[in-house]
């Protein structure tokens, strides 16, 4: 837990810097983080596996305006990769942990006959698009480390019924 501190021990503001985190010569920086592409065809169970030994996952999407298909193709992927998501029970998760709020499948998909994982698919007519697979599918993926770290959230006491905290200003440089 960090200790962010107090005003009078009824008045509470806390600012935590994030972590940042420098990329290596086969990353891309990218979203306060570091992107990789890798061409060497793996199953998503040994992709994410992969990725966890960089000390990341493979890539989870949250909006369609993110530039991963545009990274894949430019570090040589053609076809589809191995994202990060496993669709089960008719959610989907991300590996990361991170909340699914943006969805992008392609026609007809998901679709309970193919597998759980999910590809991200980089042909013309369907870029950045997904389907589910077979996990067991060898294929390139996308690993992604994350620069950010705001350690754990704290949360302050209570304010007392009577507190007299300053105004916000006067911690915040204009």
């Amino acid at each position: 837990m960090k200790d962010c501190g107090s005003y009078d021990e009824v008045c509470w503001l806390c600012s935590v810097k994030a972590m940042t985190i420098e990329c290596n010569p086969r990353e891309a920086a990218y979203k306060g983080g570091c992107v990789s592409m890798h061409t060497e065809p793996l199953d998503q169970h040994s992709a994410e596996a992969a990725c966890q030994e960089q000390g990341g996952h493979l890539i989870s999407i949250h909006s369609a305006y993110e530039l991963y298909p545009e990274l894949a193709t430019r570090e040589g992927a053609r076809g589809s990769v191995h994202i990060g998501g496993q669709f089960t029970d008719g959610k989907l998760e991300w590996l990361d942990g991170s909340y699914p709020a943006h969805k992008d499948w392609t026609s007809g998909f998901p679709n309970k006959e193919f597998g759980s994982c999910v590809q991200m698919l980089l042909d013309k007519n369907h870029e950045g698009q997904w389907t589910n697979v077979e996990c067991s599918t060898k294929q390139a993926y996308m690993c992604f480390r994350n620069g950010a770290d705001y350690g754990p959230t704290v949360r302050p006491p209570p304010p007392k019924a009577d507190a007299r905290c300053p105004p916000i200003q006067q911690f915040i440089a204009l």
